[in-house]
């Protein structure tokens, strides 16, 4: 599973495979930034496995939350999507199950009307 990064200043989400359905990797996360100068603070769904990291862009970044998430095995920029590419993904994904559908329709049809064009033909 890919770890999804989405940012804008003074928010950053993150959803960690990790703590997906797992509620008390949820809380070791939280932990992680109960003490951190410039988090105002974490909001955590473990069910999706998404953290929101909220915090004072005068004082903190982007790259020290995905660092102390990195520190403590939570992150890896290896398996990282950014939003543009999950976007780009699930309507790649959207439009393979369009087309799949649209061409199932289409044969449909096409045998659909070869077997009243045969039933025709033998009336």
């Amino acid at each position: 599973m890919t770890y999804y990064v989405h940012h804008t200043p003074g928010r950053m989400r993150v959803r960690i495979p990790n703590v997906k359905g797992n509620p008390s990797e949820a809380r070791q996360v939280e932990k992680l930034f109960q003490n951190v100068e410039g988090i105002d603070n974490v909001i955590l769904n473990a069910l999706t496995g998404s953290v929101v990291v909220n915090y004072d862009t005068r004082r903190m970044g982007s790259d020290a939350i995905l660092k102390i998430l990195r520190e403590n095995d939570y992150f890896d920029d290896s398996r990282a999507v950014t939003n543009e590419q999950y976007i780009e993904d699930s309507v790649s994904k959207a439009g393979k199950t369009v087309s799949k559908a649209v061409f199932g329709w289409l044969v449909g049809k096409a045998v659909e009307d070869t077997g009243f064009a045969i039933l025709a033909a033998l009336i």
